[in-house]
Parts: structure tokens; C-alpha cells; sequence
């Protein structure tokens, strides 16, 4: 049946035969019991598969949990490196506001230099001018102008040292200026190599967190897929502990095996029995792979008619009603022996018309069509079986 994982199908199979075990046979027909004995063998068989199956369910999430570690790690050594960028940005913002800072106080303090190198340069250029008036003039006006040769040598001696102080300070004022320019370079350098390590640093960032965005999807995917698995394994596990109780009802039924009718009529009716729904088989009998389920195949042991809900649903051939009643995964399912160990089940059913131990007819309406698969939609799936175990319906179904 689409959509069910091969131990549903498996323990499905427990079930029907717990449905189809003869019963009224006496405990000393020893071939009846050596017979069903075989079957607990191979009931058995599937339980050791199903076991086999939780082993690697537990391996891929051990696996899962190994691949979650490491990325773990370098989520945090991400989350760590971004962080220290984070801190290295604002100790780069801090430089530049002090750089920021000391530019302006070196611009405040070169435009009172500014100032004070106009004045001076006012000063001592007038300065210079007189004392180079003076020196085209000669000593005569300075002779005139004194009243005794000490004087004179007064005022040139006064002249000079005048004039020395002025060269000093234009030359101090030059000095000053230079530095101040050399200052001013250095700072918008600074100021330059900080904006590209702002650059540097907020690209590093981005690149980082783009980073961990794609470490975290991966993350998740795999926390995804563990959980999945980790479903998936609680559903074998919880499986296998019904399978195993199934085999236990086997065996203590093995002594209550009924004696089957052997009429010969299902078998000779192969190839002519009608479907038991109008409408077209839309998933058929046999192996289909399950997805979301790491590839894993499952096996559909019937088939899957497409069919309107409410449409009429008829028994293939007569026989009696051994299961009338709601299955789980299944919905309301029919199961009619038809003799010689063959059973005809039909699912899916929105209901049914019939109860356990009704003798139906062929082509009697047993139920109405409106199940829905989770895959092929609403209709109605069949199955035959012989001895418990699936055969294709197909060939045995009219091509009319």
C-alpha cells in the first residue's frame, strides 16, 4: 500500500494472519501444526529484520550527531571571531574619534598661528624695510641724529638686536608652521588607513556572518534530519515490540488452526474475477521506494484503484467476512475467505456493509469507496493472499 513503510507492512502481515488462523482443529493434526509452526519461523525472521533496521536507524543518528558536533564547534568559533571584529571596529571608532579630536585642536591651534605669522610678518617687514633704508642711507642719517658717538652706538646696537629678535621669531614662526603641516599630514594618513580598516572589518563581517548563516542551514538540516530519524526509529522500535507481541499470539494460537473449505473455485476463477471498484489501478502491486525516508524501499503488497468517494464496492468472489472493522493506516478495511487459503482484502472504505462472519456473494456490494492514501488520493485498496502471503491481483482480475 503506498505511503507505508515496509515494517508497517510487516506487521500488517502479522495481523492478517492472526485474521485468517483456522480455527477448530484438533491440536493433534501435526502437520497443521508443523505448518503454522514454519510460518512463526518466518514471522520470526522479519521480527530479527525489523531489529536489524533499528540498528541502523540508531548508526545514522549516531552518525547525525557526529557531523552535528563539529559545526557546532564552528558556529561558536564564528560567533567568537565575529565578536572580536565586533570589538575591533570599536576600538578602531575610539582611534578615530581621538584622531578626530586632535585634528581639530591642531587646526585651532594652526589658525592662531596663522594669525599670529600675518602680524608678525606685518611687523617684520616693515622692520625690514627701515633697516634696509637704513643700510642704503649708510650710518649718516643715524651720525645726524645723535647728539654724541655713544648714542650712536646705542642705537645701532639697539638696531641689531632688533633685528636678530625678528629673524628669530620668523624663523621660529616657520618652524612651527612646518610642524604643524607635518602633523596635519600624519593625522589624514591616519585618518586614511582607519577607513580602510573599517572597510577591511565590515567586509571580514559580512563575510562571516554570511558564513555562519550558511553553517546554521546546514545545522538545522541536520537537526532536521535526526529528528526525522529519530521518529522514524521510535515508530520501528514501537513496531517491533508489536510485532513481537503478534508472534507470541501466533504461537499460542498455533493449536487453534481451522479447517479451510477446498472447493477449488477461487483458483479457477483466476484471470475472470471482476475489480472490485470501477475506476483505474493508480499505484500497483510490488517494490516503490518511500520518500523522506533516506531512500529506503518499501513493498506495496496490493493495488490501488482510483475511485469517487461513495462509489459502490463489491466482493470479487464469495466467501465469508473474517474482518469488518477500522485498521489502523488501513481505514475500514473488509477481509473475505474465499476458500483453499485465498483472501481478497479491500481498504480504504468510507464504510462497510457487511460484518465479521457475513457470507457474501459475488459482486455483492460490501462498502462504499472514500478513503484517501496519502499518495494516490481517495479510492479503494486491494489485495489477494494465499496462505498469508501477497500475490500480484492483476493477472487474476477480469480484463473486461
Amino acid at each position: 500500500m503506498a505511503g507505508m513503510s515496509s515494517i508497517a507492512q510487516t506487521i500488517y502481515k502479522i495481523v492478517i494472519l492472526l485474521l485468517l488462523v483456522p480455527v477448530g482443529v484438533p491440536v493433534s493434526r501435526a502437520g497443521s501444526a508443523e505448518g503454522f509452526g514454519e510460518k512463526i519461523r518466518k514471522e520470526e525472521e522479519r521480527f530479527a529484520e525489523t531489529k536489524e533496521r533499528i540498528e541502523a536507524s540508531e548508526e545514522k543518528v549516531r552518525a547525525l550527531r557526529a557531523r552535528e558536533k563539529p559545526l557546532n564547534e564552528k558556529l561558536e568559533a564564528l560567533t567568537g571571531r565575529l565578536n572580536a571584529l565586533y570589538s575591533e571596529e570599536k576600538r578602531v571608532e575610539t582611534r578615530f574619534t581621538d584622531l578626530q579630536r586632535r585634528l581639530h585642536a591642531a587646526a585651532a591651534r594652526q589658525a592662531a598661528l596663522e594669525k599670529e605669522l600675518r602680524t608678525l610678518e606685518k611687523d617684520a617687514a616693515r622692520r625690514l624695510v627701515a633697516i634696509y633704508k637704513l643700510g642704503r642711507l649708510g650710518v649718516v642719517p643715524l651720525i645726524f641724529s645723535c647728539d654724541s658717538l655713544s648714542e650712536f652706538l646705542q642705537k645701532q646696537t639697539a638696531l641689531e638686536a632688533i633685528s636678530r629678535h625678528d629673524s628669530a621669531i620668523w624663523d621660529g614662526l616657520q618652524e612651527k608652521k612646518r610642524a604643524h603641516e607635518s602633523v596635519r599630514r600624519q593625522i589624514a594618513q591616519e585618518k586614511k588607513e582607519k577607513a580602510a580598516l573599517l572597510t577591511q572589518l565590515r567586509r571580514d563581517r559580512r563575510e562571516i556572518s554570511e558564513h555562519q548563516a550558511e553553517q546554521a542551514a546546514l545545522l538545522a538540516a541536520i537537526r532536521a534530519d535526526k529528528k526525522k530519524t529519530l521518529a522514524h526509529l521510535e515508530g520501528l522500535k514501537a513496531s517491533a515490540e508489536r510485532l513481537e507481541e503478534a508472534i507470541k499470539a501466533l504461537k499460542a494460537r498455533r493449536d487453534a488452526e481451522r479447517r479451510h473449505r477446498t472447493s477449488g473455485a477461487f483458483l479457477a476463477a483466476k484471470g475472470d474475477l471482476p475489480p472490485p471498484v470501477d475506476g483505474d489501478v493508480v499505484e500497483p502491486f510490488g517494490p516503490y521506494k518511500i520518500n523522506g525516508h533516506y531512500g529506503t524501499q518499501g513493498f506495496r503488497s496490493g493495488v490501488h484503484f482510483e475511485a469517487k468517494p461513495g462509489t459502490p464496492v463489491r466482493a470479487v468472489h464469495g466467501g465469508e467476512v473474517v474482518y469488518a472493522d477500522r485498521f489502523k493506516g488501513y481505514g475500514n478495511m473488509v477481509i473475505i475467505d474465499h476458500g483453499d487459503h485465498f483472501y481478497t482484502l479491500c481498504a480504504q472504505l468510507a464504510d462497510f456493509y457487511t460484518q465479521k462472519t457475513d457470507t457474501v456473494s459475488a459482486g455483492e456490494v460490501i462498502g462504499i469507496a472514500g478513503g484517501v492514501s496519502s499518495h494516490a488520493g481517495s479510492g479503494v485498496y486491494f489485495e489477494i493472499r494465499h496462505h498469508g502471503q501477497a500475490i500480484d491481483p492483476m493477472p487474476w482480475l477480469s480484463k473486461k
